[in-house]
């Protein structure tokens, strides 16, 4: 049994491979894509759950490719990875909705704790869009019955 769909968006094939074989290990189904738009594609083709983002991409910013995905799917958790750790990189990792952001090389057992978090994390997110369907649907008009003409 898969324990959750996990998307990688790095541009270093050697980096993408060691991340993805450790989480297959792991129980994940694991996607892995270069760049924003493959991530994009991906990510309206599979069900994901989290998506690696490296900081640094070819052509463009992992967090340009976090704000994307998050419009795209607002129940996706990303995680920001990077070579290049700094405190502005982390906040503004932060601020434009990373769950998390950590520096490479990745530590592995510390890597698949926040994935953890971040699952739990997720599977919350789920359960309130859920509930608060249904709430929609319970007590929208259309549900409401009433015997008085003007009503």
């Amino acid at each position: 049994m898969t324990k959750a769909n996990i998307l990688i968006v790095e541009d270093d094939p050697l980096q993408r491979r060691l991340i993805r074989k450790n989480l297959e290990t792991e129980g994940f189904t694991v996607f892995d894509v270069s760049n924003g738009k493959d991530a994009l594609d991906m990510i309206s083709r599979y069900p994901v759950d989290i998506a690696v983002v490296d900081y640094k991409l070819e052509n463009e910013l992992g967090v340009d490719v976090v704000d994307a995905i998050i419009k795209t799917n607002p129940l996706i958790t990303p995680i920001v990875v990077t070579a290049f750790g700094n405190i502005e990189n982390a906040v503004e990792a932060l601020k434009r909705g990373a769950y998390d952001y950590i520096v490479k090389p990745l530590d592995f057992k510390k890597f698949l704790h926040v994935i953890g978090r971040a699952l739990e994390r997720q599977k919350l997110k789920k359960e309130i869009s859920h509930l608060r369907n249904s709430l929609e649907d319970r007590f929208s008009f259309k549900n409401f019955v009433a015997v008085d003409p003007e009503m």
